[in-house]
């Protein structure tokens, strides 16, 4: 059976320390726990005075999730990983009933269920195989992981599906465990929604066209993606008097636009608490 003290809890953060104490208090005081906070926010340094065995990482700039991730993965020498969201809220008992469930399994990466991400589990199931798990709570082991880490190119969207693909690539194994979290989604930070909002379209976009041109090459994404292009293009000039609609579909536009032409993920949006 998978040990407390062989699991290190690795929560990629950005401003999220309104919230990331309704995460951490539930995590087993044995386990290590390595926030990476993404925002530059000093203040939750101040919790490895609340918790034991966790490290505040700083970062100086947003490195995005799956490069924050791999941070934190390097940082820390467990058998596992486990990568959450600081928006999970783990109820009491959550870590023991996940390791009880998942005691005869020998996977690389492990998943998990919430209101949001349900799956059609076989009758009496407590687990099946799966091509991908979504990333809001991924239990990893470190030596079937066989070198996969996340690909840093992705700033937001679709990393963990890719570790996903490579990690099966390389003959790993992935499971989703019949058990939900407590995911509430969208709510690990206290900036101005539209902001983000813009940010995630324009993240989305990007990352849409990296993946299909990385699995299917460049002129089999650019098929499918080039008329998506033309519509975002006419709906800019649609909503021309809908200033929110219009800044949302400029995002889009230039998201794509940017993968395209292969440039890198560089939108940062212009974040006021």
């Amino acid at each position: 059976m998978i040990k407390e003290n062989e699991i290190t809890f690795v929560i990629t953060c950005f401003n999220s320390e309104k919230i990331i104490k309704n995460t951490l208090e539930n995590i087993p005081q044995v386990s290590k726990k390595i926030i990476i906070e993404n925002s530059g926010n000093i203040k939750l340094k101040k919790l490895e005075n609340e918790f034991e065995n966790l490290t505040s990482l700083i970062m100086k700039e947003n490195l995005g999730y799956g490069a924050a991730n791999n941070i934190g993965i390097k940082n820390s020498n467990t058998k596992y990983i486990f990568i959450l969201n600081p928006d999970v809220v783990l109820a009491k008992n959550d870590i023991k009933n996940i390791l009880l469930n998942c005691n005869e399994l020998d996977f690389s990466i492990l998943g998990f269920t919430s209101e949001t991400e349900k799956y059609n589990f076989p009758k009496n199931a407590k687990f099946m195989k799966a091509k991908e798990v979504k990333g809001f709570a991924m239990l990893l082991k470190r030596e079937n992981l066989l070198d996969c880490l996340f690909d840093e190119n992705f700033f937001l969207y679709l990393e963990e599906i890719d570790l996903c693909r490579r990690t099966l690539k390389k003959g790993g194994t992935i499971y989703i465990l019949n058990y939900l979290l407590n995911h509430a989604g969208g709510k690990s930070h206290a900036f101005n929604s539209f902001e983000m909002e813009k940010s995630r379209n324009w993240h989305w976009m990007w990352s849409q066209f990296y993946f299909r041109k990385k699995y299917s090459g460049y002129f089999i994404a650019l098929l499918k993606y080039l008329p998506i292009l033309f519509l975002f293009l006419c709906k800019y000039f649609l909503y021309f008097n809908k200033t929110q609609k219009q800044q949302i579909y400029k995002c889009r536009l230039s998201g794509l636009f940017n993968s395209i032409i292969g440039n890198k993920s560089f939108y940062r949006p212009n974040l006021k608490i």
